[in-house]
């Protein structure tokens, strides 16, 4: 299940009001979310933001993806963090690249020195030719 930090709409008509939440994916805008992270509320004179930091670090290292704006609100309350967070996978990705190519490469060197014969099929499993019928007339 693929979680992704988000805002859902709250607040009468004309005047919004966001909660910030962990929900799936695959879930509408405003349906079922699994935690509410905080607020933020855009009418304010100055943006007025409240998150629960430790629970988004704690979903953000369990690999939720926030959206765009929920991550330039991470951004403004946690400067650096998702900068260190993606250097981080990056890093992850990188090495695994690196361990894969050196891999690849040692077990290239140990066929080398085997002979790389190819193994003909048999004749016999070669297609056989349709055998026409012939009708007999009595």
């Amino acid at each position: 299940m693929a979680v992704t930090l988000r805002l859902t709409r709250r607040g009468s008509s004309k005047r919004p009001f966001y909660r910030i939440v962990a929900a799936p994916k695959e879930k509408p805008r405003d349906g079922r979310f699994l935690e509410v992270l905080g607020w933020f509320n855009p009418r304010a004179k100055t943006d007025s933001v409240f998150m629960e930091l430790d629970r988004v670090r704690y979903w953000v290292e369990r690999g939720a993806l926030p959206s765009s704006v929920v991550a330039g609100l991470i951004k403004k309350q946690l400067p650096g963090f998702l900068e260190e967070r993606t250097k981080h996978q990056l890093s992850k990705i990188t090495a695994a690249r690196k361990k894969r190519k050196a891999r690849l490469a040692g077990s290239s060197k140990t066929t080398a020195g085997k002979s790389t014969k190819r193994l003909r099929r048999p004749n016999c499993c070669t297609a056989i030719p349709a055998v026409g019928h012939i009708a007999s007339e009595g």
